[in-house]
């Protein structure tokens, strides 16, 4: 009886064992296949923009498209961030000189790259996604709570100044550290999935057009006028 109840118990554990692999190698295969880019528009930005290329960098964002809205003989991107745009990771595209652009420039994004990504991020540059859980943007976004969603609204936590009057080369979340506790208003952005075949998809730089769905960040779906900064939070 002794050795029946061995292999029983032996072949339950291989059993389990074999199904976790199974497991572990769908959804590996599942969030390798999905594509997922980034837009982002910058102006004097040359002092955080390698902090933020490397962040999303680790969160596994396959490109960043990156318009320089710049003045005309202002700063360039280009000397703080070649060794990104040599690995085709980040595509500059030229704004330089354009006044209030942002709007534009999320539409034209989209619009440009939507075939070509399943999901698309649009955050400014002194924007940092955190997700609590998941240092793969690909992992999370792969949940079966986000596959009949058409977006994800996050929302900002914002951090104090820190009483820093003056710039020095720290990280920014090492000189900003402190949040900024009343954080009472619903302002986020957007993560939307690619193919939605509309020309124009933001009306403004935080807000969609109202027909496309959107979701909060655990896939239970929202209205914009009814959000709940606190279920935001993810």
């Amino acid at each position: 009886m002794k050795i029946i109840f061995f292999r029983i118990k032996f072949y339950i554990i291989y059993f389990l064992i074999l199904l976790l692999i199974l497991i572990y190698k769908i959804i590996l295969i599942n969030y390798k296949k999905i594509k997922v880019c980034l837009c982002t528009i910058g102006k004097l930005e040359n002092n955080y923009i390698v902090e933020f290329l490397e962040h999303y960098f680790k969160y596994n964002v396959d490109k960043i498209f990156l318009y320089d809205n710049n003045d005309i003989n202002g700063e360039r991107f280009e000397k703080m961030i070649y060794k990104y745009i040599k690995i085709n990771f980040v595509e500059i595209i030229n704004y330089r000189g354009q006044k209030r652009k942002q709007l534009t420039t999320f539409n034209n994004c989209y619009n440009k790259n939507h075939i070509n990504y399943d999901w698309l991020l649009f955050f400014d540059i002194d924007e940092f996604i955190n997700l609590k859980g998941f240092s793969n943007i690909k992992k999370y976004l792969v949940q079966k709570q986000f596959h009949k969603c058409e977006s994800i609204y996050l929302n900002w936590v914002l951090h104090t100044d820190n009483n820093l009057l003056y710039y020095d080369n720290r990280e920014l979340f090492k000189r900003f550290p402190n949040i900024y506790k009343k954080n009472d208003f619903c302002r986020g952005k957007t993560l939307l999935k690619g193919n939605i075949k509309k020309k124009l998809v933001f009306t403004s730089t935080h807000i969609l057009d109202y027909k496309i769905g959107r979701c909060n960040g655990f896939g239970k779906k929202i209205e914009i006028r009814t959000l709940n900064c606190k279920i935001l939070l993810y």
